[in-house]
């Protein structure tokens, strides 16, 4: 019998047996990046603490300088308040107030406890064991975290019912867990019907959907509606006021947070779509932090307004084609729903990722400060990493106009049959320079004699589980794993995307999610990054810094990884200035 353990005392995820690092690292970086831009902070350390007064205890810290403090950001692509089903990566205006068995740590990325004190994975029998922390109160007098409230979540999470169809997280958990058995009140091991290489991040908020709510609280309210009260969470802040499509605000819990206070007496997050808008009600001083693109960081800085960056670089710029479904997914060899896209021909894909001018587009809309892309969605810190790619990266996706012209002409396309695509310009959740981003790629595409539709509006029906998109391309942006970023963006397996679909990586995915070995996964991410790379899956951009801009008048810090997709996670780490 195998057990791979890690326990709260194992802050370092240091290795209990061969199989935990790589546990850890799956998806996740495990270098801290704690340099903040313009005059933001440099440390992603502890806040400093106040010095002793004569009589040897440290002074009261000061109130923070206001009761609220107000995030604006682009609305979330789905508000839900039903916290059973939901996951990343419209998760996040919910995180405030909810905690998971494992998180991930704001200055590394790395998978540690939460509301488990340790973990033991048996791969022999495919059982997880959690030991549970004790003393964790749920919100609002709604009883303390114990075995039955896990056994309640998982209970719902595996529920077949339309709440639960779109996402992903629980589709994964239905498909996977066979029960969970309560040990003790603080005990419970989840029995699995088969290995599963993605578990880990499953039961984390990296993927979302793992979040713990009250037993007590549902048993009262049932499935709340979506402006009325939530399910009790135990997280630092707890649920007030939501309007949908405006806002939704907490409070920080009135008594000392197991974990960590919250430094404000409240928070909101503020649904505002334009960056215009969102910069002038940071100068009116309507609100204290707010995401916003290059151009616009630049003069709040200039203007006195601090940028606040992730400490984990993993958010990542790429162009996605939508295009590409089996008719048959246990039968690809029948070819496409639609074969006639343009898309389905690699020349095609290869001679658009090569009309880009990345340099010209970084400096542009992203100041210099983007990493170049090499083959999404892995990077040299990463699992499977190949250097060969770099060296192969001018080939098959360097900026060249004659030949991304010649491709077109090899594909059959000329000036009678002109090569035709649809490019979405639409807002893009974390990426505040995505209409941006889309109409520059346009233009590129149109000097290498592309006919390109630009569309605005709103964006086809969502395609999951039915995709209806043939000849589309969107600009999207993420903070995720490997495993997220291909399975959204092109897979067959569970539930279906928009992406290419290609049978020889659905191959190797499924054995990917089929193990527990970790350390025998990373050839397999290898193969995977070939099989992407050399088919041009993607049109790879940019790795972005994740950056907050803040009122330092009222904000000193805002501590979060910005790895997690949905990148706006870690609320309580918003340092008040005093």
């Amino acid at each position: 019998m195998t057990h791979i353990q890690h326990t709260a005392g194992d802050s370092a995820g240091r290795r209990i047996t061969a199989a935990v690092p790589r546990a850890l690292a799956l998806g996740l970086f495990a270098t801290t990046l704690t340099l903040a831009m313009g005059c933001g902070s440099a440390g992603g350390g502890a806040p400093p603490q106040p010095a002793a007064d004569a009589g040897g205890q440290a002074p009261a810290a000061a109130a923070p300088k206001l009761d609220r403090v107000v995030f604006a950001l682009q609305q979330p692509g789905i508000e839900y308040q039903d916290v059973r089903h939901l996951n990343t990566p419209n998760e996040w205006p919910l995180d405030p107030m909810y905690e998971s068995l494992m998180g991930v740590d704001a200055n590394t990325g790395k998978i540690v406890p939460v509301l488990s004190t340790g973990w033991q994975i048996d791969t022999k029998t495919n059982d997880i064991r959690y030991q549970l922390r004790k003393g964790v109160k749920f919100h609002k007098d709604n009883g303390e975290f114990t075995a039955k409230d896990v056994v309640v979540k998982m209970r719902e999470k595996v529920k077949d019912e339309p709440a639960a169809a779109i996402q992903s997280s629980s589709i994964y958990w239905r498909g996977l867990l066979k029960d969970v058995e309560v040990v003790n009140d603080y005990e419970v091991v989840y029995h699995l019907k088969e290995a599963s290489g993605l578990v880990m991040e499953f039961g984390t908020d990296q993927f979302g959907g793992a979040s713990m709510f009250s037993s007590q609280s549902y048993e009262k309210t049932g499935i709340p509606p979506m402006n009325g009260e939530a399910l009790a969470g135990t997280g630092p802040y707890q649920y007030d006021t939501r309007v949908q499509g405006q806002y939704v605000r907490f409070t920080r819990v009135p008594y000392k947070h197991w974990r960590t206070d919250a430094e404000f007496p409240a928070f909101e997050f503020r649904w505002v779509k334009e960056a215009s808008t969102r910069m002038a009600a940071l100068l009116a001083g309507e609100v204290q932090l707010t995401d916003l693109p290059e151009d616009l960081q630049k003069q709040a800085v200039i203007q006195g307004f601090k940028a606040v960056q992730g400490r984990v670089p993993a958010f990542r710029a790429f162009v996605a084609f939508q295009c590409c479904q089996f008719k048959d997914t246990k039968n690809p060899a029948l070819g496409y729903i639609d074969p006639t896209s343009p898309l389905a021909d690699v020349r095609v894909r290869r001679a658009l990722a090569k009309s880009v001018n990345y340099d010209e587009l970084n400096k542009s809309l992203f100041g210099g400060k983007g990493e170049r892309m090499i083959n999404n969605p892995l990077h040299p810190t990463r699992p499977g990493w190949d250097p060969s790619w770099e060296k192969r990266w001018p080939e098959l996706y360097g900026f060249d106009v004659p030949a991304a012209r010649a491709l077109i002409a090899q594909a059959g396309y000329s000036a009678g049959n002109p090569l035709k695509v649809n490019l979405r310009v639409a807002p893009v959740a974390g990426l505040a320079a995505a209409q941006d981003v889309a109409e520059a790629v346009g233009a590129y595409w149109r000097n290498a004699g592309v006919d390109v539709t630009l569309r605005t509006g709103d964006p086809p029906p969502n395609p999951i589980g039915n995709p209806q998109v043939y000849n589309e391309i969107t600009i999207s942006a993420t903070s995720s794993t490997p495993w997220t970023g291909i399975f959204n963006y092109g897979s067959s397996l569970q539930h279906r995307n928009p992406g290419p679909e290609q049978a020889d990586v659905d191959q190797v995915l499924d054995k990917i999610r089929n193990t527990m070995d970790f350390d025998a996964q990373d050839p397999m991410w290898r193969d995977v990054g070939e099989k992407l790379f050399t088919a041009n899956h993607f049109v790879p951009l940019f790795w972005l810094p994740t950056v907050a801009i803040v009122n330092p008048k009222f904000v000193s810090d805002y501590v979060f990884p910005g790895s997690i997709t949905g990148t706006w996670t870690h609320i309580e780490g918003i340092k008040a200035a005093r």
